[in-house]
């Protein structure tokens, strides 16, 4: 018997295309969705990290530079430097503890755009808890931009 190719909202008790029957939709969690003292935590270990691994910032500048040299202005994520520079990082240290926490990608993206501003248009960026550590401000139609304060240009 064929199936129906009704369309509309899924009849009463039917999943809402969740894979889940009579539960609610999965929520993916995010940093707009943490507490100011859970991001604020989050935040004071990303700075902690980075003030003990200095070289891994530095390789993530690097790769992007050499992304922006080579591609020109062609996006690239925060994800695709992390783990580059977790690699590159990773053969060179002795540390068999070493590692890069994946919920920093805001903080590192932001991070490299305020020191090297040349390099904020390879990010595309989502609004984040993360931006007000960084001094971020979105303009409408215009993406992310630095706040240097009042009079700065």
């Amino acid at each position: 018997m064929p199936r129906s190719t009704r369309k509309g909202p899924p009849s009463a008790g039917a999943s809402a295309g969740n894979g889940r029957s009579g539960q609610a939709p999965y929520h993916q969690p995010s940093l707009l969705d943490s507490t100011d003292s859970e991001e604020q935590v989050l935040y004071d270990q990303y700075r902690q990290f980075v003030d003990e691994n200095p070289r891994l910032l530095d390789c993530m500048i690097r790769l992007a530079r050499d992304w922006k040299t080579r591609r020109g202005a062609v996006r690239i994520g925060i994800n695709c430097l992390i783990e580059t520079a977790r690699y590159h990082v990773m053969i060179s240290t002795t540390d068999p503890e070493y590692k890069i926490n994946n919920n920093f990608g805001p903080y590192f993206s932001r991070d490299i755009a305020s020191r090297c501003p040349d390099l904020a248009p390879l990010f595309h960026f989502r609004a984040s808890r993360a931006d007000r550590h960084f001094n971020m401000v979105f303009v409408p139609g215009g993406g992310p931009r630095l706040d240097r304060g009042p009079g700065a240009s």
